[in-house]
C-alpha cells in the first residue's frame, strides 16, 4: 500500500513525498514531480505525470555530477551522509566542512516515515531488509535506532519521596509517562505493556558477538526483523537491545526524581552508561544479555535459552563455578568478553523506577 508521507504543502510549495513498494499501484493523488521512495529496494523516484510511471531519482543522496570538483576537501564519507560547516571565516563565510555522522539524510527522512506507516516493528523490518544489501546488519541497526530517535519527543518521569520523609517504595508517573501503565503477565493472565511499541522501549532480541578491535556488539540478527534468529546459538550469544535512554536524575527537599528520554534534552542528561563506545560516542541503542549465563550445546558459557544456570552452589554439580572460573570462561570467547557487570543491575533498576514507579522490584506484581 502506498500512503502519502508529507503534504505537498508545509510553509511554501513543494512537492508531495510518497513511500510503498515499487510494485504498488500509483495513487491517483499523485502529482508530476512527487518523491517516492520505494521500501523494498531502498532507492527514491521521482513521478514523471506525462507517461504515468516512476523516474529513478539517482541525485538523492549522491553528491551530483559534473566535472566540477564538490568534494569540498571531504574524503572518506559515505551515500547518504550529511555535511556540515566546521569553519568560518570573519564575515560568516565557511571556510571547511565536515562530515555529521549523527544522522544521515536519507535515513532522517525514511525511517520517520516508515514509523508512521508502519510503526515500530514493520519499520524496523523494512529499514533492516532493505539497507543491509549495501551495509552490514550491525550498522543498520544503528542506523534504524538513530534516525527513530528524533521521532522521541517526550520525557518519561518518575518521582518518590525521601526516605526521611517516607519509606514508601511507590512512587508517581511524570510527564509523557503519567498516562501509561505496565502490568506483568502471570500464568493465567496476559499482563499490559503500554511502553512494547514505543522507539524509546520497544526491545529486540538478536545474537550477537563482541568484536575484538573495537569492542563492538556485531549483530548477526534480530528476531522476527531480519536473519535467522535462535535462541540457543553456538557461534554467538542471546542479547537484547533496545534504544539508548538518556538519564537525568535530581532532588529536592522532599522528592527525588528520575527523568528518561531518546536524546540529551536540555545539556543536563547522560546516556546510559553502557551506550558509550571506547572513543567515547554514544552508540544508538544498548545491548544487555537475555538470559542467566549458562552452558551452551558446545560446552561453552554463554547467554543462551533451554540450559540449567551457571553459579557458585554448594555440592558436586556439573554447572558449579567459582568467580575466578567464570572469567576464564568467558575469555574462550575472546578477552573482551564478560559476565554480568553493575551496569545490568543499573538498567534494570532505572526500567522499574520508570515503567513500573517503583524502587523496588518486590512491589510489581
Amino acid at each position: 500500500m502506498i500512503k502519502e508521507t508529507r503534504p505537498a504543502y508545509y510553509v511554501a510549495k513543494r512537492n508531495a513525498e510518497w513511500c510503498g513498494k515499487s510494485t504498488d499501484t500509483l495513487p491517483k493523488e499523485i502529482a508530476n514531480g512527487d518523491d517516492f521512495y520505494a521500501i523494498d529496494e531502498g532507492k527514491w523516484y521521482v513521478y514523471d505525470g506525462a507517461t504515468n510511471s516512476l523516474v529513478e531519482d539517482t541525485s538523492r543522496g549522491s553528491g551530483g555530477g559534473g566535472t566540477t570538483d564538490i568534494s569540498l576537501g571531504i574524503t572518506g564519507a559515505k551515500v547518504g551522509q550529511i555535511i556540515k560547516i566546521a569553519t568560518i571565516d570573519e564575515n560568516g563565510a565557511p571556510t571547511s566542512w565536515q562530515v555529521d555522522s549523527a544522522i544521515s539524510a536519507n535515513d532522517g527522512v525514511i525511517v520517520p516515515m516508515l514509523l508512521t506507516q508502519y510503526g515500530m516493528d514493520g519499520a524496523f523490518r523494512i529499514f533492516c531488509n532493505s539497507e543491509t544489501a549495501q551495509d552490514t546488519l550491525s550498522n543498520v541497526v544503528e542506523r534504524f535506532f538513530k534516525a527513530a530517535s528524533v521521532t522521541v519527543e517526550g520525557v518519561y518521569g518518575s518521582q518518590f519521596y525521601l526516605y526521611d520523609v517516607s519509606p514508601s517504595s511507590v512512587g508517581e508517573k511524570l510527564l509523557a509517562n503519567s498516562s501509561l501503565t505496565c502490568v506483568p503477565s502471570t500464568n493465567s493472565t496476559a499482563g499490559q505493556d503500554d511502553y512494547a511499541t514505543l522507539p524509546l522501549f520497544a526491545c529486540y532480541d538478536v545474537n550477537y558477538t563482541i568484536d575484538a578491535d573495537s569492542l563492538e556488539p556485531v549483530i548477526h540478527a534480530v528476531k522476527g526483523i531480519y536473519g535467522n534468529f535462535s535462541k540457543a546459538p553456538e557461534d554467538s550469544l542471546v542479547g537484547v537491545i533496545q534504544m539508548t535512554g538518556w538519564v537525568k536524575r535530581f532532588k529536592d527537599d522532599t522528592h527525588k526524581t528520575i527523568y528518561y528520554a531518546a536524546f540529551n534534552q536540555d545539556g543536563t542528561y547522560r546516556p546510559l552508561p553502557e551506550a558509550v563506545k571506547v572513543d567515547n560516542t554514544v552508540r544508538s541503542y544498548v545491548l544487555h544479555a537475555k538470559y542467566t549465563a549458562g552452558f551452551n550445546k558446545g560446552g561453552k558459557l554463554s547467554s543462551v535459552s533451554g540450559v540449567q544456570p551457571a553459579s557458585n552452589r554448594l555440592g558436586s554439580i556439573a554447572t558449579n563455578m567459582s568467580h575466578n572460573s567464570q572469567i576464564s570462561l568467558w575469555h574462550q570467547w575472546g578477552d573482551q568478553y564478560c559476565g554480568c557487570s553493575i551496569l545490568d543491575f543499573a538498567f534494570l533498576q532505572t526500567m522499574v523506577e520508570i515503567k513500573y514507579a517503583q524502587l523496588s522490584a518486590r512491589g510489581i506484581g
